[in-house]
């Protein structure tokens, strides 16, 4: 039962209980055959009028904290529906996005799998999708994170989806390892390329950015125990 109600229900019954003691009070003058004056009377009234007035009014006032909390109760818990249905849809738009990105042939996630020196040695735009979307995981991640949530539980629910969505759409399917040619390119060997022999301007800032995130994200995978093996398997340098 609602608390508020159950208050409510208590007021009710204690004003029930004085009005029959009024009655009662009344009924035994009566069968006593006891006479009151006028000036008894009105001095009787004034006692009984005070007092329930006295209780009406603080039941008035408690009943009136009641429904603000309950109010404010309610705004909390839609202002939290909303922040839950905001982020759900943010993961959604970005998943979309990822999906319909068409590079070299490829689709979606794939189109990371394109990355290689000969890929990069041609003007093309995959760096700049690249930093697009994490530019949007790095909002999202900072919206899930400031967020209200009914528990912790939920809050850690969200994030994990946002963090696990991140690790098999982006950071996995950029660090992997190429194959070009009969030979094995890493993260590394493209990262090199692209600062020191193309001198690629926009990657000083996306790549820098990209392995922030990703650190963080194997931090937090790591730390719940969702993923297993060391982080220094992450290498940047």
């Amino acid at each position: 039962m609602n608390k508020t109600v159950r208050v409510l229900l208590v007021i009710f019954s204690i004003i029930l209980i004085l009005l029959s003691f009024v009655f009662f009070i009344g009924n035994l003058y009566s069968v006593l055959n006891i006479e009151l004056s006028t000036l008894e009377l009105s001095r009787y009234g004034d006692f009984m009028g005070g007092f329930f007035g006295t209780i009406l009014a603080g039941a008035s006032i408690l009943i009136l904290y009641l429904t603000l909390q309950s109010q404010i109760k309610l705004t909390k818990n839609e202002r939290i529906k909303s922040d839950l249905e905001l982020i759900n849809q943010l993961i959604n738009e970005l998943n979309a996005d990822i999906n319909n990105l068409s590079v070299g042939g490829k689709n979606g996630v794939e189109c990371f799998y394109l990355m290689s020196k000969d890929f990069f040695r041609n003007p093309q735009h995959l760096l700049d999708m690249l930093n697009t979307y994490l530019i949007s995981m790095e909002n999202l991640i900072q919206i899930a994170k400031n967020s209200r949530y009914k528990n912790k539980k939920i809050k850690k629910s969200v994030l994990t989806r946002i963090y696990f969505n991140y690790y098999s759409k982006i950071l996995w399917p950029v660090y992997r390892q190429y194959e070009n040619n009969g030979k094995t390119e890493t993260y590394i060997d493209i990262k090199n390329f692209l600062l020191n022999e193309i001198k690629h301007d926009d990657s000083k800032v996306i790549l820098p950015k990209y392995e922030k995130i990703s650190k963080k994200c194997i931090k937090y995978l790591e730390e719940n125990r969702l993923i297993f093996g060391k982080k220094e398997h992450f290498v940047t340098d």
